[in-house]
């Protein structure tokens, strides 16, 4: 998709010209589920951009057409990204109970890559409302699945998060974390093939 690959690029005003472009084609062929990936895609283009209102807006359209075909899958991105959104938005409450549908659905699909996401947003709100017990709960299950998905990306930035969370409350425990972190990226850097991209 050339919008996902302006986002890829940073080219943001791009990328949303791509998706709505795609967007008006999918509804004029009556493709639902084609309209309903490319609004979630311009959701997280305008979530990129922070656009939070916008980005609320495409993700609850998105929910809507997901629910009306039935995808199981697609509800539960949308929800998730409907909690970034209201986080964004300084909505915790609405966040943190749309994330926790999500990680529940996900749960329920036994599909861990969406739970990891889920359980990443549930452990950021509460982050954001200092609510250190429940942040590190939910970083530390979503990080147990980006280690069980082989995902060092998310692992390194639950990592991060989590490292941010153990310095307000156990300052030994984030050292450790942040000595974990360290060693990943040394053991990806010896384990990549030449030339690979480490970031």
């Amino acid at each position: 998709c050339i919008g996902n690959a302006r986002m890829a690029m940073r080219q943001y005003p791009e990328a949303v010209e791509s998706h709505r472009k795609h967007l008006e084609t999918a509804r004029a062929m009556r493709n639902r589920g084609g309209e309903g990936a490319a609004l979630g895609n311009l959701g997280v283009c305008y979530a990129l951009m922070q656009d939070w209102e916008a980005a609320l807006a495409s993700h609850q359209e998105h929910l809507e057409i997901a629910e009306e075909l039935e995808d199981r899958a697609g509800v539960c991105r949308a929800l998730d990204n409907i909690g970034n959104a209201h986080c964004g938005l300084g909505h915790y409450a609405e966040a943190e109970a749309s994330h926790r549908q999500a990680c529940d659905l996900a749960h329920t699909l036994g599909d861990e890559a969406l739970e990891c996401s889920a359980l990443e947003g549930r452990g950021l709100v509460h982050l954001k409302r200092q609510e250190m017990d429940a942040a590190l709960e939910c970083l530390e299950r979503a990080q147990g699945l980006a280690i069980r998905l082989e995902d060092p990306h998310s692992y390194e930035r639950l990592a991060m998060a989590l490292e941010h969370a153990l310095v307000q409350t156990d300052g030994a425990r984030a050292l450790a974390v942040s000595d974990a972190r360290r060693a990943w990226r040394l053991l990806r850097a010896l384990l990549a093939p030449a030339g690979a991209d480490q970031q």
